[in-house]
């Protein structure tokens, strides 16, 4: 009995240790000061900042936005603010027949000529596949200006996707064109850009 009484005391004094343990390190985290200033690095979902001016260079012209993006309750932060490397859009292809397809904000514009050809590069941030592929690009061509909308849909509906931004790009090939300059735009905050075919 007095052996019995001895293990239950000890298990008493060690239970309470451990709980003592618990409750001290749960104090010190909890306690620690209030932030007084917002981190070095925010990001707050749902922002969206003005379009850059456009600017050519070597028969190149490049458009896009700085600041804080967000695609759809996804907050990406633009890798020029806070010391963040530069990051390099994943190059994708369109798969025309994706389901729920929607237009999507480009955030990048560039177009170079090539011969008679204007090849336009347009970049946006959006979610991992199989909820957002991309679709198509439209063309809406009136005179010499030209309208681009990036169309991105499912590979199938009702499946859970991790909310995981990516950086997209994809190439846009205007096709002949007739000597003169063009105006090439794209639905977003971006700035649109001029092209000379000669």
């Amino acid at each position: 009995m007095d052996v019995l009484g001895a293990m239950r005391t000890i298990l008493r004094t060690t239970l309470v240790a451990w709980l003592a343990a618990v409750a001290l390190a749960a104090c010190s985290v909890a306690s620690g000061p209030p932030p007084t200033s917002p981190p070095t690095n925010p990001v707050a979902s749902g922002s969206v900042a003005a379009a850059g001016a456009g600017s050519t260079s070597s028969g190149s012209t490049r458009s896009g936005s700085g600041g804080v993006r967000g695609t759809g309750g996804i907050a990406v932060p633009n890798p020029s603010d806070g010391g963040l490397p530069p990051v390099e859009p994943t190059l994708v292809v369109a798969r025309p027949g994706r389901l729920d397809t929607h237009p999507v904000m480009v955030t990048g514009l560039e177009a170079r000529v090539e011969g008679s050809h204007a090849i336009v590069q347009l970049s946006w941030w959006s979610g991992v596949a199989p909820c957002s592929v991309l679709d198509s690009v439209v063309v809406d061509r009136a005179g010499a200006t030209i309208a681009l909308t990036v169309r991105e849909g499912a590979d199938q509906l009702g499946v859970a996707c991790i909310e995981l931004a990516q950086y997209k790009a994809t190439l846009v090939d205007l096709g002949p064109l007739a000597p003169g300059m063009y105006t090439i735009s794209a639905l977003g905050e971006v700035t649109p850009v001029t092209v000379t075919v000669r």
